[in-house]
């Protein structure tokens, strides 16, 4: 009977940080990776957000800062014009840990966009103003 309260308790905290049925917002990315690809020139040590073309036109890629275990999840993305706009949740993680990194979004260009975007903007109810990135 002990031994059941140890795997009891380690399922139970395993269950609230993986973030699944209901413990979050859905992404629309099509993926969302640690870290930031070689591809992709973002400076690591200045934390700003970035984004760029994976095949120009087609898809691209947004990196964004936080901590590891609560990447900031995009839920919603319209074209207008050259610019695609993205809005991000917080994962809804209710533990995150104290730490610093970078998360890769990859995105299709939304469907109707008349011309090829030129700029990314992103923005979230916990970020203060929006962010407007070129797309190079």
């Amino acid at each position: 009977m002990l031994r059941a309260i140890p795997i009891t308790l380690i399922a139970f905290a395993l269950a609230g940080c993986g973030g699944g049925a209901g413990g979050g917002p859905t992404s629309i990315a099509d993926e969302t990776i640690a870290g930031v690809p070689d591809s992709i020139n973002v400076d690591p040590e200045s934390f700003e957000p970035g984004a760029a073309w994976i095949e120009k036109g087609e898809t691209f890629a947004v990196v964004t800062w936080g901590s590891s275990s609560c990447v900031p999840v995009p839920i919603e993305m319209t074209g207008e014009g050259k610019m695609v706009k993205i809005e991000f949740e917080p994962s809804g993680q209710e533990v995150c840990t104290a730490d610093m990194a970078a998360a890769t979004h990859t995105f299709t260009v939304p469907e109707g966009m008349a011309s090829t975007p030129t700029s990314v903007e992103i923005s979230s109810e916990e970020w203060p103003t929006a962010t407007d990135l070129p797309l190079e």
